[in-house]
């Protein structure tokens, strides 16, 4: 499953948790550990991704799957970003923006939650 921390500070008085952004229209991806502070619109994480901690990811940008965001790294609008450490490594198409929202729609539209896949496959049995 992917986990969602929010970025943390400790102080002499104690751990402080920051808020946590996320924009419309971004789709996670399996087994991913996101601690960013900050992640825009139309953006996906592809699957096994760690964000690291008070990261900012600005619009329409897409991770490639298993890279590693190193802790407080701001990534541009429009970027493809891969690797560990994660780098940018090209631009993302104009269209990011419609290409995001069919794909999180469609998703949506098809999505079964995990309980009720399990429960037909039990009826199977």
């Amino acid at each position: 499953g992917t986990i969602v921390r929010p970025p943390s500070k400790c102080f002499s008085n104690g751990l402080v948790f920051f808020p946590v952004h996320f924009g419309d229209y971004v789709f996670i991806e399996k087994n991913c550990v996101i601690e960013a502070v900050y992640i825009g619109h139309y953006i996906h994480i592809g699957e096994g991704c760690i964000i690291g901690q008070s990261c900012v990811i600005k619009d329409c940008c897409y991770i490639k799957a298993n890279s590693v965001i190193s802790p407080d790294t701001i990534i541009p609008p429009f970027s493809i970003v891969e690797g560990n450490p994660a780098r940018v490594v090209g631009e993302w198409i104009l269209s990011a923006t419609q290409l995001m929202t069919e794909v999180c729609q469609s998703f949506f539209d098809n999505y079964l939650p995990e309980t009720v896949l399990k429960s037909s496959m039990t009826n199977l049995s």
